[in-house]
């Protein structure tokens, strides 16, 4: 009972820490549309994209078989960072020079708008993502969930501290806060690095001499068939970015970014604590009946914050990003009632991915993102964003039904243990905040203290 209780606590700690850079993302979202303009957001945002995009095309699914086997084997980490630094550099590096050389030869839309600068600085920023990405995965399995989340607030800090960092030349393009935040992402890099060297085991390297085959063949093995499953993942989420900026060009995609970027608010919880959870439900450490309160949970606070941010819909968006983004209202809307799907999809594909069936999303992450680009073809050209919004929307509801199904299979559970919270559950949450509350007094006490001695 006492490990379950430490283990929650610092899932807790761990989810408020992530809490802070998901403020500072969304606080980057708003200054970059105020500061670039509709049409400069829309570029910065494929940018972005295209840099994640890459990195889940070029990572085969070895970080999440690396995250399963050394959960299960603790021998195995002294093997994942030096597979990581092999795996980042030359799968990350070749996807994404072959990616905008085809672009470019193909005339392909979503290249040509970015250009040639940012090309070049994309080519740069996904081997060092990727590898980013790999220490927040080592820092989970572990148990260092604060440090993971920590590795990921600053990751997602990078395009405010990027901007903050430019502004005071003057005279802000795309171009420039696109270099400033490939910097960020290497010095981000660098810093984590000296992090996860100091909590390497016995014998470990983080250069490519420690490199494993044997663990590469069995992470692959594993990986594999969890990879189809986040590409499809992956197309849901954020194909129709690509397809908006296809169909109606960057000032379209400003407007669609800025109504993601507000609804995900929804689905950033229970996509936080999937990530800490996949090794704790790999590992066996989450007890019978501990998944369907974590999932109502995530589910209700789902709802409530899609039903304040309905209500404040309009002047919500007019307030933050200006009258310019006026247009993004009616997808927002739209994108509120997906998202709190998405909220049971994370926790639910994670379950079913850390319980050894990765290839189960292949076939529910396909339908629904075969769904969306149907629908978005059909929409895009006669309603705008608010069609991708709509498109979406639907593909959502498709996983979610499907995943819930699945759930209820493997948990022996009925929909009403899965969805309805419980007043033990809004007990437990009570106690746990006012946990977390006490603990932070104490912490800043401690702060407090050496002050007062010096006074």
């Amino acid at each position: 009972m006492g490990a379950v209780k430490g283990l929650g606590k610092r899932i807790t700690t761990a989810l408020g820490v992530s809490y802070l850079g998901l403020a500072a993302l969304f606080a980057s979202s708003v200054v970059i549309a105020r500061v670039l303009g509709v049409e400069g957001k829309g570029t910065f945002s494929l940018f972005m994209t295209t840099v994640s995009a890459l990195c889940a095309f070029s990572s085969v699914g070895i970080g999440s078989g690396q995250m399963f086997h050394a959960s299960r084997t603790s021998t195995d980490l002294k093997h994942f960072m030096s597979n990581a630094f092999v795996l980042s550099f030359v799968l990350g590096g070749s996807a994404a020079v072959l990616y905008f050389l085809a672009g470019h030869n193909w005339g392909i839309r979503s290249v040509s708008m970015l250009g040639g600068s940012a090309a070049v600085a994309a080519s740069l920023s996904v081997p060092v993502y990727s590898m980013i990405v790999f220490q927040r995965q080592y820092l989970l399995t572990t148990g260092d969930y604060t440090l993971a989340k920590l590795n990921g607030t600053l990751a997602l800090s990078v395009p405010l501290i990027a901007l903050a960092a430019i502004y005071p030349f003057g005279d802000i393009s795309v171009n420039r806060l696109i270099i400033a935040v490939v910097i960020g992402q290497f010095a981000c890099f660098v810093l984590f690095q000296r992090v996860v060297r100091s909590r390497l085991p016995e014998g470990a390297t983080l250069s490519p001499r420690g490199f494993s085959r044997p663990f590469l063949r069995r992470s692959l093995s594993f990986g594999i068939r969890t990879y189809l499953s986040e590409l499809a993942e992956f197309a849901v989420g954020k194909l129709d970015f690509f397809l908006v900026a296809g169909f109606l060009g960057a000032s379209g995609l400003g407007l669609y970014s800025v109504a993601v970027a507000l609804a995900e608010i929804v689905s950033r919880l229970s996509r936080e604590l999937a990530t800490i959870l996949f090794p704790a439900f790999a590992s066996g450490r989450i007890r019978a009946g501990q998944a369907p309160r974590i999932l109502r949970v995530s589910v209700f606070f789902g709802l409530l914050v899609a039903a304040v941010l309905g209500i404040f819909s309009e002047p919500l968006v007019v307030l933050l990003f200006g009258e310019d983004f006026r247009e993004a209202v009616a997808a927002f809307r739209w994108l509120l009632v997906g998202t709190v799907a998405w909220t049971s999809v994370s926790v639910t594909w994670s379950y079913a991915n850390a319980s050894g069936r990765p290839q189960i999303g292949v076939p529910i992450f396909t339908a629904a993102a075969v769904t969306d680009v149907v629908l978005n073809v059909m929409l895009l050209g006669r309603l705008g964003i608010v069609g991708a919004g709509i498109a979406a929307t639907v593909s959502y509801w498709i996983a979610a039904i499907l995943f819930l199904r699945l759930f209820c299979v493997l948990e022996a559970c009925t929909l009403r243990d899965a969805l309805v919270v419980r007043p033990s559950d809004l007990r437990h949450i009570a106690r746990v905040t006012r946990d977390l509350a006490r603990a932070l007094v104490r912490w800043r006490r401690r702060q407090r203290a050496p002050e007062r001695v010096r006074e």
